[in-house]
C-alpha cells in the first residue's frame, strides 16, 4: 500500500508522451493485427500488449487506467521488498527496503508509465523475495515464485534478463547441495520459455537505433538517470536544469552513502552485499560495454528491473552507518527524492511537445456531438497529433473526422496522419475543430476559410493549438 500511495499521487497530472501513446494505439486493435505487426517490430513487448488488450477491456482507455497496471505493480513490488527485508533483518529492515524502493525516483517514474518498465521490476522484486526465502529453506512454492518471477520479469522487458543472471549467479555461490541443483533446474526452464521471445525480438534490435542519434550521455542514463530520474527529456530544457542537478546530487549522496558503509559502518553482510550489487553491477556493465563497442542501446529506463537491487544496496548501507550519518544522509536523500517524485508528476514533464492531454482537455470543454475535426498531419512519422485520439478515445468518439471517416489498419507502432484531403468533397458540419502544431501554416485552414468557415474560439498549449471553425 505504501508504495502504491506514492506512486498513485499525482499519477493523472502529467500528460502521456509518445510511448504511452503507442500502447494504447496497438492495443486498439485485434489480437489478429497485432500479431501482424509483431513480426516487423516491437515483438519484445507483445507479451505487454496482450495484457494490457485484456485489461482495457475491463477497465476502458483513459490514461489513469493505461498506467493502473505499473502503480499497482510498485505496490506489489513494495511489499515483496518488505517481505524480502524482514526475512533477512527484521521489522528494521523491513522498513528500509520497503521505504528505499518506493521512493527511488526510477519506481516513481514508471509507475506513472504506461509501459512494462514497473511491471518488469515487481517481478525482479517477487525473484529477490524467493532467493531469500529459499535460503532459509527450500519450498516448491516458493521454488515456483522464483521460476514465475524470472518469466514474468524478462517476459515484460528482455533486458530484464542480465539481472536475472546476476540474481541467479549470487544464488549458485549462496546455495549448497540440492539448491543449487534445483536453481540450475529452474532457471534453464524459465530461459526456455522465454527463448521465442527473445528469438523473436532478436531481428528487430534495428528498432532501438535510433538511440544513437538521440544525444544521450551514457554515464548520465546508467548512473543517474538510470535511478534518479527527473525527467524524459534528451537535453533538459533551461527551467529543468536544476532539477538535473538535484539528480544528480541525489545519485551522489547515494554513492556517498555506500562508500561511507564500505569505509566506516558495521561489516556489510557479505551476502546480501552480493545479492544486491551484483545484478545492477551486471546490467550496467553489459549494457554500457555494448553501447561503447557496438552500438548505443544504454537508456535509464532499461535499468529499471534492477531496481529492486539497488534499493536493497541502499538500504543496507544505510543500516550500517553511524546514528548521526544514518540520519543525515537518509533525510538528504528522502528530501532530493521527493523534490524528483514532484518535478517527475507536473503536466507535462514527460516531453513538454506531446501535450495530448491539452488537446483532450480543450475537446472536453467546448466540442458538442457531432461537431467535425481536422488533424493537420505532423511533419514526421511520431509527429502526428492523432495520437490524442488513441489516449483519450472518450473525447473524439462523439467528433466526426473528416479527413480520416474509417479507422485505418495497423500499420506502425504509433498513430499516422492521412494526406491532406479536399473538405469540400467531404461531408462538412457547421462546426469544426482544428488541431494544428503551434505557428503551423494550415492546409485545412485555407480549405475551412475558402468555404465560408471563420475562427471563432481558439486556446493553445505547449505544442498544439485548438480552434473552433463555424460556418455562418
Amino acid at each position: 500500500m505504501l508504495g502504491f500511495l506514492i506512486s498513485f499521487a499525482g499519477a493523472w497530472i502529467p500528460s502521456p508522451w509518445l510511448d504511452e501513446a503507442a500502447t494504447a494505439h496497438i492495443i486498439s486493435y485485434p489480437f489478429a493485427d497485432m500479431a501482424v505487426l509483431w513480426q516487423q517490430t516491437d515483438a519484445v513487448f507483445a507479451p505487454y500488449y496482450v495484457f494490457m488488450s485484456a485489461w482495457v477491456s475491463v477497465t476502458g482507455v483513459t490514461p489513469l487506467w493505461l498506467r493502473m497496471p505499473s502503480l499497482l505493480a510498485v505496490g506489489a513490488g513494495t511489499a515483496a521488498m518488505a517481505a524480502a527485508g524482514r526475512a533477512v533483518g527484521g521489522r528494521r529492515a523491513q522498513l528500509f527496503y520497503a521505504a528505499a524502493f518506493a521512493l527511488l525516483p526510477r519506481m516513481t517514474a514508471m509507475a506513472i508509465e504506461a509501459r512494462p518498465y514497473a511491471l518488469t521490476s515487481m517481478f525482479m522484486a517477487f525473484a529477490l523475495l524467493a532467493v531469500v526465502k529459499l535460503r532459509e529453506r527450500s519450498s516448491i512454492g516458493y521454488w515456483l515464485l522464483l521460476g514465475a518471477s524470472m518469466i514474468g520479469a524478462v517476459g515484460a522487458h528482455l533486458f530484464a534478463a542480465l539481472p536475472v543472471v546476476g540474481l541467479v549467479a549470487v544464488a549458485l555461490i549462496l546455495f549448497q547441495g540440492k539448491s543449487r541443483l534445483a536453481l540450475l533446474v529452474t532457471s534453464v526452464v524459465a530461459g526456455l520459455v522465454c527463448l521465442p521471445l527473445a528469438l523473436a525480438a532478436l531481428p528487430q534490435q534495428s528498432q532501438v537505433s535510433w538511440i544513437g542519434d538521440g544525444g544521450y550521455n551514457i554515464a548520465d542514463q546508467a548512473l543517474v538517470e538510470s535511478w534518479f530520474t527527473s525527467r524524459w527529456n534528451i537535453e533538459p530544457a533551461g527551467s529543468e536544469v536544476p532539477l538535473q542537478y538535484v539528480a544528480v546530487a541525489v545519485a551522489g549522496l547515494a554513492a556517498v552513502a555506500i562508500a561511507l558503509a564500505v569505509i566506516i559502518g558495521r561489516p556489510l553482510p557479505k551476502d546480501r552485499l552480493l545479492m544486491a550489487a551484483v545484478p545492477p553491477a551486471l546490467a550496467v556493465a553489459v549494457l554500457w560495454g555494448i553501447s561503447i563497442a557496438h552500438e548505443p542501446m544504454l537508456l535509464g529506463r532499461y535499468f529499471t528491473s534492477s531496481s529492486p537491487f539497488v534499493a536493497m544496496l541502499l538500504a543496507e548501507c544505510i543500516m550500517v552507518l553511524r546514528p548521526y550519518a544514518k540520519q543525515i544522509l537518509a533525510s538528504l536523500l528522502v528530501a532530493g527524492c521527493i523534490v524528483l517524485i514532484v518535478a517527475q508528476r507536473q503536466p507535462y514533464a514527460k516531453i513538454p511537445g506531446y501535450d495530448y492531454s491539452f488537446i483532450a482537455s480543450a475537446l472536453h470543454d467546448q466540442a458538442e456531438n457531432g461537431d467535425g475535426l481536422l488533424i493537420e498531419p505532423g511533419v514526421g512519422s511520431i509527429d502526428s497529433a492523432r495520437n490524442a485520439v488513441d489516449l483519450y478515445p472518450q473525447e473524439f468518439d462523439r467528433l466526426v473526422d473528416i479527413a480520416q471517416p474509417e479507422r485505418p489498419p495497423l500499420g506502425w507502432v504509433f498513430a499516422s496522419d492521412p494526406p491532406v484531403v479536399d473538405i469540400a468533397e467531404r461531408a462538412v458540419p457547421r462546426r469544426v475543430w482544428l488541431v494544428a502544431k503551434n505557428e503551423q501554416d494550415s492546409a485545412y485552414a485555407a480549405q475551412l476559410n475558402n468555404l465560408g468557415f471563420r475562427p471563432t474560439s481558439s486556446s493553445s498549449g505547449p505544442a498544439h493549438t485548438v480552434t473552433l471553425w463555424t460556418q455562418p
